[in-house]
C-alpha cells in the first residue's frame, strides 16, 4: 500500500498515585516513573507492499529497559495490531521498530474519510531484572508524515475499489524480440463483482523501473466500471524506466503498479497493484536483457 512511515517522539499517559488523571501530559515520563520512553508511527518503504508497520520505541531514559508486548489501537482500525516476537531489550538511547500487520481498517467510520485520532501504543516493559514484575505503559505516538491518515485514505480506497471491481494483474510478463529490442507487455483484466457502484479508472503512474513504451509520462485509461460491466483487458506497452546499474539493486516499489482511480462513494486517490512474485522477477529478467549487461 505508497510511503509509507515516519518517527516522532510520543507521550506517556502515566496516572497518578491516587488514580486520578494528571493535569498535563508530556513526551517524558513522570519523576517518579522508572521508565522514559518516546513512541511513533512509521512505515518504511520496503513496507508498503507487505501490508505492514512499525511501532517505533525509543528508550530515552538512562538504563535499560525490555519490551516484552507491544500493543497498536485506534478507533480508524477495526482491530488492535500486535507485536510478536520475543522480548527485545534497548540501552539507553536505542530506538526500534516494532512491526505488526497492519489492521483491517473502520472504513465506514467517518474516521476514516479524513484526519482523525492516531491511537496508542500500549507497551509491557521491565528493567531486564529477573524478579522484576511488568509496567504497563500507554503511550500516545506521533505521526508527522500524517501516515495513520495514508493508510486509512489508500487502504479505504482499495476496498471500495475491489468491492465493485476486481483488479488482476498478468500471470506472467509478455515479451516480443529479443535482445535490447524486446517489448514487453503488462496484461491486466478488471471484472465486475456486480456489487452496488462503481469505480473510474484515469490512468497508471510510471514507476522507477517501468514507462510507457510511448514515452508518455504514465498508461491513461480513463474507463468506469460497474455491475454492468463486461469484462475488460487493459494492456501496458512497457520499457525500462532506466538503465543505470542502481535502477534493479535500489529498487523498493519499481513493480508496483499505481492506479489513479476514483469511487462512487466519493472516495479517490492511488490503488496501488504489487506484480506477483514471479512476475516481478520476469520484469527485473526484461530489464536486464535489454539494458544489457
Amino acid at each position: 500500500m505508497a510511503a509509507l512511515l515516519v518517527v516522532l517522539a510520543g507521550s506517556v499517559l502515566a496516572g497518578c498515585a491516587d488514580g486520578s488523571t494528571p493535569a498535563s501530559t508530556t513526551a517524558q515520563t513522570p519523576p517518579s516513573a522508572p521508565f522514559s520512553v518516546e513512541a511513533a508511527v512509521v512505515q518504511g518503504r520496503t513496507d508498503y507492499t507487505r501490508g505492514v508497520f512499525s511501532m517505533a520505541i525509543t528508550n530515552t531514559g538512562p538504563e535499560p529497559l525490555t519490551i516484552l508486548d507491544a500493543v497498536y489501537s485506534s478507533p480508524r482500525f477495526a482491530e488492535t495490531a500486535a507485536r510478536t516476537g520475543d522480548p527485545v531489550t534497548l540501552v539507553s538511547g536505542q530506538r526500534i521498530d516494532l512491526r505488526a500487520p497492519i489492521p483491517p481498517l473502520a472504513c465506514d467510520a467517518a474516521a476514516a474519510d479524513g484526519t482523525g485520532e492516531i491511537g496508542t501504543i500500549e507497551l509491557t516493559v521491565t528493567d531486564g531484572s529477573p524478579d522484576a514484575a511488568p509496567t504497563e505503559l500507554s503511550l500516545v505516538p506521533t505521526d508527522p508524515n500524517q501516515t495513520v491518515d495514508r493508510l486509512l485514505r489508500e487502504g479505504c480506497l482499495v476496498h471500495d475499489v475491489d468491492a465493485v471491481v476486481t483488479v488482476a494483474p498478468p500471470t506472467a510478463l509478455r515479451v516480443e524480440g529479443t535482445g535490447s529490442d524486446a517489448q514487453a507487455f503488462i496484461d491486466l483484466t478488471f471484472t465486475s463483482t456486480g456489487a452496488d457502484g462503481s469505480a473510474t479508472f484515469t490512468g497508471v503512474r510510471s514507476t522507477t523501473l517501468m514507462s510507457p513504451a510511448d514515452g508518455a509520462d504514465g498508461w491513461p485509461l480513463g474507463f468506469t466500471a460497474d455491475a454492468a460491466s463486461d469484462v475488460r483487458n487493459v494492456t501496458l506497452a512497457m520499457r525500462p524506466t532506466r538503465c543505470d546499474p542502481h535502477a534493479l539493486a535500489d529498487d523498493k516499489v519499481g513493480t508496483v503498479l499505481v492506479i489513479d482511480a476514483t469511487t462512487s462513494t466519493g472516495r479517490e486517490g492511488r490503488y496501488l497493484l504489487p506484480l506477483p512474485p514471479s512476475v516481478k522477477a520476469q520484469v527485473y529478467t526484461y530489464i536486464t536483457t535489454v539494458c544489457g549487461d
